[in-house]
């Protein structure tokens, strides 16, 4: 597998959407495909608000009540999660199991084993970001390179160590009340619509009416080589996780989620373990162990010199002049007297005539 192609694979794998929660169990199973057609619901509409309606905030405090609560969501400060993600293709699932660790304040690393070989060695990939110090680190086949902003952003995107809802506000995010009612495969549901700081990107999300728990957020992608894509996250499978900050007050937490592109099931994350504050040690967020990568990529033959950069005109040893312009010396460019000077002889050379 070529390294391109394995970070392809890491893009799509580390887009993980974040948390949500409910009481075990309920199994939502999303309908069929229904083609290419943009449905008119996730057509563009009035603007996006920068505030949020107060029934749309009544909906988003009622789930935050179902899965545990806000002082139950705030007392975590540190969090492990195992899970395993199945990516869906064409050519069939790949695999890879992660280990995610996280601590405040924003600090985040994952470990990933995703069951293929380069050559003769396993893949497994580090990837750490410590909010403390502002360094990134990546560790893959052995060698150890710091972290690339894109890949930062990537790492910590939509992934909370409580949830998304509990300080959607302080992040500059609005939201809106859709009215009429929703469903997710027949269960009614509160639709409400999240907006992000900049522009009018949406995303929607579904409430169940009976249970306040989240069961499915969705959005479009706009820009994919496929045209617009309507992608759909269902939640299932909720179970109690203990919280030894809060031990009267487990969190609901979502132990599989499946992933739809346009009706299509491309991406599967099954939970295998999750712990709340299981006092995480800082040194888990520091460069991991290993060689530094100088970045030296050697093409070619060994010994093979590299080909010349190609100079401009004015720069070339040999170069071609106009009629009757004299060189003055390598690599000097015509001066504008000399232009003007071979202009008047042609003109005096026409009067003769």
């Amino acid at each position: 597998m070529k390294r391109s192609q394995v970070f392809i694979f890491i893009l799509v794998s580390t887009a993980l959407f974040a948390g949500s929660s409910g009481k075990p169990p309920i199994v939502v199973k999303p309908s069929g495909s229904e083609g290419k057609k943009i449905p008119s619901f996730l057509k563009k509409e009035r603007p996006a608000p920068r505030t949020a309606d107060p029934q749309a905030e009544a909906v988003v405090e009622a789930y935050l009540k179902a899965i545990g609560g806000r002082e139950a969501l705030a007392a975590i400060q540190d969090r492990y999660e195992k899970f395993l993600v199945s990516k869906h293709s064409t050519t069939g699932k790949t695999p890879a199991l992660f280990q995610r660790y996280m601590k405040r304040p924003n600090m985040i690393r994952e470990d990933w084993d995703m069951e293929l070989k380069i050559g003769d060695q396993p893949l497994t990939v580090i990837q750490v970001f410590n909010g403390k110090t502002g360094e990134g680190w990546t560790k893959m086949m052995g060698v150890v390179a710091p972290l690339e902003s894109n890949m930062i952003s990537m790492l910590t995107w939509d992934k909370y160590i409580d949830d998304f809802f509990l300080h959607w506000k302080e992040d500059g995010y609005s939201l809106r009340y859709r009215s009429g009612s929703g469903s997710v495969n027949g269960e009614p549901c509160d639709v409400i619509d999240v907006f992000t700081p900049v522009g009018n990107q949406e995303f929607r999300y579904f409430f169940s009416k009976k249970t306040h728990l989240l069961l499915k957020k969705q959005w479009r992608v706009d820009n994919s080589q496929e045209g617009p894509v309507r992608n759909e996250l269902f939640y299932l499978e909720y179970r109690k996780v203990k919280n030894p900050k809060a031990p009267d007050k487990p969190i609901l937490f979502s132990f599989k989620r499946e992933q739809y592109s346009d009706g299509n099931l491309t991406l599967e994350r099954e939970y295998y373990e999750v712990k709340l504050n299981p006092g995480l040690s800082d040194k888990i967020f520091g460069r991991p162990e290993g060689p530094l990568w100088k970045g030296r990529v050697q093409k070619g033959k060994k010994g093979a010199k590299k080909p010349k950069k190609a100079l401009p005109p004015w720069k070339r040893k040999r170069r071609i002049l106009p009629k009757g312009i004299s060189r003055k010396s390598e690599g000097s460019s015509p001066t504008a007297t000399d232009l003007k000077k071979k202009k008047t002889e042609k003109k005096e050379d026409s009067g003769k005539k």
